[in-house]
């Protein structure tokens, strides 16, 4: 089976060599695309901040044909073990009142579905199913309380905080879930995780600095997304400098001949 790892350059013409690669991105596994997203420079992810990853391949551009578009969910919510003793790294919060300082407004993580969504809703972003059926089993007036930790951009834990949960049942038998955190600085992005778009682009060695960076820069405004891939044959300092100021990621093949 074709993997972008085990692709080497070989004395095959270009447009060979660029199906190949388009054929490894049709056939990506979720552990082939997080190694892309991780491995390429620089680097768009840390691995424990991706979670669900997939691919388009051939999408339609305008004039030009987007090789490919991963979908991942970028992780910056996680649930943790227990109450945050001490912060790693952040000696100010000591107490209780200090780690819940700011609280957010109420928030929905589901609205109106049915109870089976909500407890996969509730396993995905890491409940046990002790404490999905917990909060789905709670009284109207009632909170389920969890500490978790906010992530940094290197998918390191940085900021504690506590979220408090609340079910609110439908007589259509649906229930919407819904939830307010507390914290002592940084209000939390979202519930778990947010979907990200990448840009996949493949380079020939006959392809040009301008002429891929302005089919990259079509793809980004035509899919509404800042982050962009070029999978490429070796390239000069300076084209390699030129393409990392212009924000896109490089994951370079093997130059060693088979």
């Amino acid at each position: 089976m074709v993997r972008l790892a085990n692709l080497n350059l070989t004395a095959q013409p270009a447009l060979s060599l660029v199906d190949d690669i388009q054929l490894a991105l049709a056939i990506a596994t979720e552990t082939d695309l997080k190694s892309l997203l991780c491995g390429c420079t620089p680097a768009l992810i840390a691995p424990k901040q991706v979670d669900h990853a997939e691919i388009q391949v051939g999408l339609p551009l305008a004039e030009t044909t987007l090789d490919g578009l991963i979908r991942f969910e970028q992780v910056h919510c996680l649930l943790a073990g227990k109450a945050p003793v001490q912060p790693i790294g952040n000696p100010r919060y000591q107490n209780y009142p200090d780690l819940t300082l700011y609280h957010s407004g109420l928030q929905t993580l589901a609205e109106r579905v049915c109870p089976q969504t909500a407890l996969a809703i509730l396993t995905h972003v890491g409940y046990s199913a002790e404490q999905a059926q917990a909060i789905l089993h709670l009284p109207s007036q009632a909170w389920h309380k969890t500490w978790w930790w906010q992530l940094d951009s290197l998918g390191q834990l940085s900021e504690p905080f506590y979220r408090w949960m609340r079910l609110r049942g439908h007589p259509s038998g649906t229930l919407t879930l819904q939830y307010q955190d507390y914290y002592p600085e940084t209000c939390p992005p979202c519930f778990y995780s947010e979907i990200q778009q990448v840009s996949v682009m493949v380079r020939s060695q006959t392809d040009s600095f301008a002429n891929t960076l302005a089919m990259l820069n079509r793809a980004r405004a035509g899919f509404n997304t800042s982050l962009a891939i070029l999978i490429t044959p070796p390239l000069s300092d300076l084209e390699t400098e030129g393409f990392i100021r212009q924000q896109v990621s490089l994951y370079v093949l093997n130059s060693q001949r088979s």
